[in-house]
């Protein structure tokens, strides 16, 4: 007999059960991970989708920007070598005269890019705190956009626009700030929405991401090379942005910021609603707040010997490293490489880096803290010291390298130093009190934009030099560089790890 509380349907037996539930509590679980971590793997498949595209177009807006200067060269100096429209092979390109300009023209368009990453990230960083980061985000992706748009305007429109039009692209950077910002933004949303436990991992996660995106992108723009005409190349890196732009609508904001906590209590129309808006005050006084923090709280971290020795450190190898930029063009000079070729330099250098980061680092790190007595501060400091001596040595290398595959050994052996930034990094972190940590790691951004700033400038004047001079003195740059490491070396060398301090300092710190 069935009573009210029966089942209308008897319940299946025990084999019916087992076959059926066990892929629907499967599914239930997939989904309701993909739910849950939905904010990590939309941030995952952006970072995906804008650094595949960057990595992509290296070679190809080089071979570009080559193939311009390299048209407006013939034109003028021999018309009866150009084809068709102007064209010219890419051979006839590798001529001291057009490689020069390009290295010059290479060296000025970093400082414009490099500079608004000096500038803006403080005041959008307030803003999206106010106005929340996927906004910062998107308006940052808008300018990226606009300045590769500008960019291929100009090279496709040679006979509407000058060759020095393309130093206004930066200008929309104002937009958004660039990519530092949009970098930055990025972040901010994921460590929203991951606990702090996650957090190490999540950001791991992430550079791996940028790292498979290295690995295979030159590859892509090197096929695209091959098939299609630079411009068409070119514009082949546009559309993804597009996809990008609707992932990022579809991230949801994080609660730490003031967008995020309105979305929130959107519900909650009382109190939320009589409350005043943000406003422009609000934004002042923050930078207010910023100025004095910076006067009181930097100089007594710059006092400290040990953060100076490190900061130089730092500083130097930003100075030297944009000579690696200038590799792509150094093939094509040395060896008469085309940019399609070249390219696969960055995905070699990519896989290495990939299986050091994933496998031989992890375990050297382990070796190297047991070899100390498990002090995590001391084996960071002798990894970074150690690591600086590779990086050093391959710009070396390359300038002596006899052949291609010497470029190869170069680029294994400067790679086997990719360790250099995050032990010191981690070193100089667990010098600080932890109230200090965002003032140390802002003041190691700074005084890295402005190395590079310097150093982009002064290594791409250099190689124009040097292609003007021919011969040995092709490799001057790489020397000027591995110079500029082993100064860096000397400072991080002089270092010296502190005692461990005693239990009641330790208390203090924290």
């Amino acid at each position: 007999m069935s009573s009210e509380t029966s089942p209308l349907l008897p319940a299946p037996d025990d084999g019916v059960r087992t076959h059926n539930s066990e892929p629907t509590t499967l599914a239930r679980s997939v989904g309701s991970h993909i739910y849950r971590w939905r904010a990590l793997y939309l941030c995952g498949l952006f970072t995906l989708v804008v650094d595949f595209t960057e990595f992509m177009r290296i070679a190809i807006s080089a071979r570009l920007l080559e193939d311009r200067i390299c048209r407006a060269h013939y034109s003028r100096y021999d018309p009866g070598a150009t084809g068709p429209g102007g064209s010219v092979p890419e051979e006839m390109c590798k001529i001291p005269p057009v490689q020069s300009e390009l290295a010059k023209t290479h060296g000025v368009l970093g400082v414009l890019i490099i500079l608004p990453g000096l500038i803006l990230p403080v005041p959008y960083g307030i803003l999206a705190d106010h106005w929340g980061r996927r906004l910062v985000a998107m308006l940052g992706l808008i300018g990226i956009v606009l300045a590769e748009l500008w960019y291929y305007i100009v090279m496709t429109f040679d006979k509407t626009f000058p060759i020095w039009a393309i130093y206004f692209g930066p200008l929309s950077f104002l937009i958004g700030g660039g990519g530092g910002v949009l970098a930055a933004a990025m972040l901010a949303i994921v460590a929203d929405h991951v606990p702090n436990t996650f957090r190490t991992r999540i950001f791991f996660l992430l550079q791996v991401v940028v790292l498979v995106s290295e690995l295979f992108a030159p590859a892509v723009g090197s096929q695209l090379l091959k098939h299609l005409p630079p411009n068409l190349a070119y514009l082949c890196g546009i559309p993804p942005y597009g996809l990008a732009m609707a992932i990022l609508s579809c991230i949801s904001e994080g609660k730490n910021t003031s967008a995020g906590s309105k979305n929130d209590a959107a519900t909650n129309n009382s109190a939320e609603s009589s409350s005043p808006p943000k406003s422009r005050y609000s934004i002042k006084h923050q930078l207010v707040g910023v100025r004095d923090h910076m006067m009181t709280d930097i100089l007594p971290l710059l006092k400290r010997k040990i953060i100076i020795l490190a900061l130089v450190s730092t500083v130097v190898v930003s100075f030297a490293r944009p000579v690696f930029g200038i590799l792509i063009q150094y093939m094509g000079v040395r060896f008469h490489w085309k940019f399609e070729d070249s390219a696969y330099l960055l995905s070699f250098q990519a896989s290495v880096n990939i299986f050091l980061l994933c496998l031989v680092l992890p375990f050297i790190s382990a070796w190297l803290t047991k070899r100390y007595d498990n002090d995590p501060d001391k084996s960071n400091l002798v990894l970074a010291q150690c690591s600086i001596i590779f990086i050093a040595l391959g710009p070396l290398i390359v300038a002596f390298a006899p052949d291609v595959w010497a470029i190869f050994l170069a680029i294994l052996v400067s790679t086997l130093g990719s360790g250099f930034g995050g032990s010191l990094r981690s070193f100089m972190t667990s010098m600080v009190a932890k109230d200090e940590i965002t003032l140390l790691y802002t003041l190691m951004t700074v005084f890295g934009s402005l190395g590079a700033l310097i150093g982009a400038p002064l290594m791409a004047l250099t190689f124009a030099k040097a292609i003007n001079l021919g011969g040995f003195w092709l490799g001057l740059p790489f020397f000027i560089a591995s110079a500029m490491f082993a100064i860096s070396g000397i400072s991080l060398w002089s270092i010296t790890c502190p005692p461990k301090p005693t239990e009641d300092e330790h208390e203090e710190l924290i």
